[in-house]
């Protein structure tokens, strides 16, 4: 049976559909959410570990029932009982983008009336809460039971194309928050970030007797992961050779050759969605090298032999994304797509005692795999056709499946 027979992509296509049906699993913790008539349904709550403000939440009634959808349209306020909670505002929600690549001209924000949950950081006399989707992060307060308001931040583009940043969120606070143990100088070192604008607060509602509730961050566990990743490579290169009026094949296949790789992998878990993406690294050695004799004209009287060779040996550079399916404490599915570049060393096709380089190239890799403990792990991955020789008279294509086993040897 051929390798191509054996090593259709299809087959990893249906695994990797597979793990995409099992991510369905998502854990479901206890909460309440509050409807239209202000009745507080208590259920369990779909916990996506939003980066994001979510416009809605999927819910069950029991670990057994069936799921369902609520939305800005049915309810005003859910929580998952000791992680997070959301409130249905109607607000002013700035459309300009944070992102410095985007910035305008303007240090007006650009104000809109928007119904959105927004997400309850700190409790108590003043209220403070946060608005984040993909391209913006504003921050909201509310004093007593007030307008809740935003807070007014905003970079831009002078005239001189030099960043500027509006402050008056500073003022803001400044004229609403007043207690003694805040002054002006505690104030103006407040940046528009979470963490500042939290103490803020915090240290306002202490100093007012009235702190009810702050929000807690998850604390995360070592999100760097250092790997060792040795395994086994099935490979074979279609090579298209150059012919001559004598000459009837010009094309054919090299062996199918089972050779070792060892990577080592650097892993950036993600901080939101549970600890399922992350950003990966690897760096890895690689090899194969064959040899095929043939007649190249086996219709004539005359043998024709001719003989083959490919060394090829090479430091492949793969960056890329990883998505986790928790199956319990111990165990977990994954699935990860990697750009690679790929730089030979001292690599080479001959073909009839002429030389042809490996050439630099860069091409996709799919992979799936378990995990145990977040230490050990196995994988098997696809890589697209890799171009290794591309000439006037000749190319070659590099085909190759991996199974990888892996060992966590630092986290951090």
């Amino acid at each position: 049976m051929s390798f191509k027979t054996k090593l259709k992509p299809n087959l990893l296509v249906y695994f990797l559909t597979f793990t995409c049906i099992i991510n369905a699993q998502t854990q479901y913790e206890k909460g309440y959410f509050i409807d239209n008539n202000q009745n507080k349904v208590e259920c369990l709550i779909e916990n996506v570990d939003w980066k994001n403000n979510p416009e809605d939440i999927t819910y069950k009634f029991s670990e057994t029932s069936e799921q369902k959808v609520a939305d800005l349209s049915s309810i005003s306020k859910f929580e998952i009982y000791d992680i997070a909670i959301y409130t249905r505002e109607e607000v002013d929600l700035d459309i300009n983008s944070t992102k410095a690549n985007k910035l305008d001209y303007s240090e007006k924000l650009d104000l809109k009336k928007q119904t959105v949950f927004l997400k309850f950081l700190v409790g108590g006399k003043a209220n403070l809460y946060v608005y984040q989707d993909a391209n913006l992060k504003r921050f909201y307060y509310q004093i007593d039971d007030g307008e809740i308001a935003i807070l007014i931040q905003k970079e831009y583009i002078t005239s001189s194309n030099k960043v500027a940043e509006n402050e008056n969120y500073k003022g803001q606070l400044y004229y609403d928050l007043k207690c003694n143990s805040l002054d002006m100088s505690t104030i103006r070192s407040t940046d528009y970030v979470q963490s500042d604008l939290m103490a803020l607060f915090e240290a306002y509602n202490s100093c007012k007797n009235q702190s009810l509730y702050t929000f807690k961050e998850k604390t995360r566990k070592n999100p760097f992961h250092l790997k060792i990743r040795p395994g086994i490579n099935f490979a074979y290169v279609k090579y298209d050779a150059p012919g001559d009026n004598f000459v009837i094949l010009t094309d054919f296949e090299f062996n199918q050759e089972m050779s070792f790789r060892l990577g080592i992998e650097l892993e950036y878990i993600l901080p939101f969605n549970n600890d399922k993406w992350a950003i990966l690294f690897e760096p890895t050695y690689q090899y194969y090298n064959t040899e095929k004799t043939f007649d190249i004209s086996p219709d004539s009287p005359v043998a024709r032999i001719k003989t083959a060779t490919v060394e090829y040996s090479s430091i492949e550079f793969p960056i890329g994304f990883r998505h986790y399916s928790h199956l319990n404490d111990n165990s977990r599915l994954f699935f990860n797509v990697s750009f690679l570049f790929d730089r030979p060393f001292k690599s080479n096709i001959n073909y009839f005692d002429e030389d042809y380089e490996i050439n630099s190239v860069s091409n996709l890799a799919f992979g799936a795999g378990y995990s145990y403990k977040n230490t050990y792990s196995i994988e098997a991955r696809l890589f697209s056709t890799r171009e290794i020789l591309n000439t006037d008279v000749t190319n070659a294509g590099y085909k190759n499946v991996s199974v990888i086993f892996g060992y966590t040897i630092l986290q951090t």
